[in-house]
């Protein structure tokens, strides 16, 4: 019964061993089965043949007759999708699923990827290959044998969702297998292309809105799914031949170049600095800058937390928005204006060169400084800010932003402030807003970064020790490398706790947003009674600052003291419109509520205080503070 073996094969058929009898068992791929033309053999065995070429190509074995049919594509409830795709974007995630027949113990189908059309010529697939996140993922690797039963409430079990690699693989296509578990050399696969995500470009932060002429500033743009990392290239546009410069013209992702406004103001009056993608030229990103005449003074000064340089930081100085400037500028409605920018160095250092221009010389100027790193990594919830005081007295001497002087200037300013960046009121003289600057500089001294015993006048005594206790509260956040909602991490603890009872919707942002929430409920959280305490513990984990609260307070409010000897120095007219019976809390045009007491001493209830318009809330605290020695 012995013929001649013929060596031939038709294509899609893999010979995988002879057995003693001189056959040659095949695989094929799922719907090539009837195609597939086993060893001819001589004429006495056409009989056996023609058996073979019935049940396709087959080992003889149970397991090997097992059938897998096509890749399909489905959604997560393995309904398959009316257009299968051709191509996933890197990252990009399908879900599938693979149907078996002669399957009789369900084992189902495995998952695998090569990277790549298709395996080398003339070589089975790779059962069994070990993923790689450059091909792709699969989770999970092993389903059933779909498609999903119409009793099954969902197709868990029975498709897999595959997530294409973050970037595309070097031969731009993967292969996807699905191979039978119980017999792995009958498989079906596909092949997809893998395209790159786009590229695109972000000012982060955004340029000042302006700039004085020679004057400089610091600005960076984010490339994002640039594989090649090339980075931008910087140019400006305008109406003159001198539209100013960069140094330097072309920069990594995320990396600073120092853009110089031009000599003399351009024709129009502005410049559109824009940065260009080296990798891919169509895509980019620009902002416009007013060019200005007018300068103002060098500020100079450094970021610390805990005494300790915060490196890193993104510092900017903005000018209080108020009627004034409203009329004569128009950004977005109750923001303040953007003056300049820069970037702590690792001594914690800033500096804004003389150039910039405030929209009035009694601008309310202040710093804000966000993120930076004290060595724990960069924290993105730490914010801190210093009220500066008018334009015309900028710049004198060297300035401090830290923990204190956030705390003076979040409480002073809290009555003009919903964020960072909507500081002010365009319904309001600039006077109430320079009375709230200069109340936060009663408090801390910008220059020293430390908390006052007494007010800039003498007259009054300032509560040194629970504004220390405020600055070490945030200091206990801004030493971290910030956190998450529930980690538990001191930033947590303190963001959960200024916002009790309430979802992370309302989450503070940041150090300055969660004590600006502190202040406005400084007599007290009805939500949690419990968060003071919460306060308090977090406050006394840190003694950067001295001398601070040895218990804990029944409030958080600041309120400054004028002893009855000192009352000839209080300014009635102070008080504005909302002044009346000393013997009665008032409001003056700051938003601090006075309270005189029967020994004739005047108290200051500094900024959100009041209890959103219920100021007799505070009687009982100034008659504490009556009491005390």
């Amino acid at each position: 019964m012995k013929g001649p073996v013929n060596e031939s094969f038709i294509p899609n058929c893999n010979r995988r061993a002879n057995d003693q009898a001189g056959r040659t068992h095949e695989t094929c791929r799922p719907g090539e089965r009837s195609s597939c033309l086993v060893s001819a053999f001589s004429a006495g065995l056409s009989l056996l043949v023609a058996g073979l070429l019935a049940s396709g190509c087959s080992s003889g074995s149970p397991t090997s007759s097992v059938g897998v049919g096509a890749i399909t594509f489905t959604d997560v409830n393995g309904t398959p999708q009316t257009k299968p795709p051709t191509s996933l974007t890197a990252g990009q995630s399908t879900y599938l699923d693979i149907t078996l027949t002669n399957d009789p113990q369900n084992l189902g189908a495995s998952w695998s990827v090569y990277c790549g059309s298709a395996p080398p010529p003339g070589t089975p697939p790779p059962p069994g290959l070990t993923q790689s996140e450059v091909c792709g993922t699969f989770t999970p690797v092993h389903t059933m044998s779909g498609p999903v039963p119409t009793y099954a409430a969902s197709g868990a079990g029975y498709v897999t969702l595959y997530t294409a690699p973050a970037a595309p693989p070097a031969q731009g296509t993967v292969t996807l297998y699905a191979a039978a578990t119980s017999n792995p050399s009958r498989w079906a696969s596909v092949t997809l292309t893998i395209a790159a995500l786009p590229i695109s470009v972000g000012l982060a932060p955004a340029p000042p809105a302006t700039l004085a002429t020679g004057a400089t500033t610091q600005i960076k743009a984010v490339v994002n799914n640039d594989a090649a990392n090339a980075g931008v290239g910087w140019s400006t546009i305008c109406a003159s031949t001198d539209c100013g410069s960069f140094s330097p013209t072309t920069t990594a992702s995320g990396a600073i170049t120092t853009y110089t406004a031009p000599a003399i103001v351009p024709v129009g009056g502005s410049v559109q600095v824009v940065a260009t993608s080296v990798t891919d030229p169509t895509k980019s990103a620009s902002s416009t800058i007013a060019i200005t005449a007018a300068s103002a003074s060098t500020i100079t000064g450094s970021v610390q937390v805990s005494g300790a340089p915060v490196e890193h930081a993104q510092v900017s100085l903005y000018a209080a928005l108020t009627k004034t400037t409203a009329e004569n500028h128009s950004p977005k409605t109750g923001d303040a204006i953007n003056l300049a920018g820069a970037i702590t160095d690792a001594d914690g250092t800033f500096s804004f060169p003389a150039g910039y221009r405030c929209p009035t010389t009694d601008s309310q100027l202040y710093l804000v400084a966000t993120a930076g790193s004290t060595g724990a990594g960069i924290n993105p919830d730490l914010a801190l800010m210093a009220a500066l005081g008018p334009c015309s007295r900028s710049g004198a001497s060297r300035l401090v932003v830290n923990e204190a002087t956030t705390a003076a200037a979040v409480y002073a300013l809290s009555g003009f402030m919903v964020d960072t960046r909507q500081l002010g009121s365009a319904n309001t003289s600039p006077d109430a807003i320079a009375a709230a600057f200069a109340t936060s500089k009663d408090l801390v001294d910008v220059t020293t970064g430390l908390a006052r015993t007494r007010t800039s006048s003498g007259a009054g005594i300032v509560p040194q020790a629970k504004i220390n206790s405020l600055a070490n509260l945030l200091s206990a956040c801004a030493r971290t490398a910030g956190s998450a909602p529930g980690d538990g991490n001191p930033c947590d603890q303190l963001f959960a706790a200024t916002n009790p009872g309430k979802g992370s919707a309302t989450r503070p942002a940041d150090t300055i947003q969660a004590l600006l929430n502190l202040v406005r409920n400084a007599t007290g959280f009805r939500e949690s009674p419990d968060s003071f305490a919460t306060l308090y513990i977090l406050a006394s984990s840190n003694h950067a600052f001295d001398p601070a609260l040895l218990v804990q307070p029944k409030e958080w409010t600041l309120a400054i003291v004028f002893p009855a000897e000192k009352g000839n120095l209080w300014n009635s007219a102070a008080m504005g419109s909302g002044g009346g019976s000393l013997s009665s809390p008032a409001i003056d045009a700051a938003g601090n509520v006075w309270i005189q007491n029967k020994d004739g001493s005047r108290i200051e209830f500094i900024g959100g205080a009041s209890s959103a318009g219920a100021p007799n809330v505070l009687l009982p605290i100034a008659a504490e503070l009556e009491a005390a020695p």
